[in-house]
């Protein structure tokens, strides 16, 4: 698992720069806001740049996943979508639950499927035992 991005990395997104691994060291950990986009309220362990239409028109996101609850003012449940071309967070339905719920990893598929695992026991309602796979409805 990935463990190296702190609330720090998801500043480090919106408002020091791309370069998440290289510049959130050099940002003060905590929330900050770009153009009025505020962070996590929780660490985050994974981010991956994730098209979630596969080879579809849609502009690739971001996928964030971590030990969070809230991605700017959007309940997400440890995995959230952020589009930075419209600067929105966008929950992955009911997001992952139960245990610890937390995401470490990520896996964006080339269909637009993606893949977490981390420390839990429910993904969108449903029994998941550590890993899950988002396929754009459930």
């Amino acid at each position: 698992m990935k463990r190296h991005h702190g609330i720090g990395s998801v500043v480090a997104w919106l408002g020091c720069g791309l370069l998440a691994d290289v510049v959130a060291a050099q940002c003060a950990p905590g929330l900050a806001s770009s153009a009025g986009t505020n962070g996590t309220d929780n660490f985050v362990y994974a981010s991956e740049l994730w098209d979630p239409d596969g080879p579809g028109p849609a502009p690739a996101v971001v996928a964030l996943g971590g030990l969070f609850r809230l991605a700017g003012a959007t309940f997400a449940n440890a995995v959230v979508a952020y589009d930075p071309a419209l600067q929105t967070f966008t929950a992955l339905g009911g997001g992952i639950t139960g245990g610890v719920a937390e995401v470490g990893d990520l896996l964006p598929l080339p269909n637009g499927d993606l893949i977490a695992s981390g420390t839990f026991t429910t993904a969108g309602g449903v029994p998941a035992a550590n890993i899950a796979r988002w396929n754009g409805a459930a």
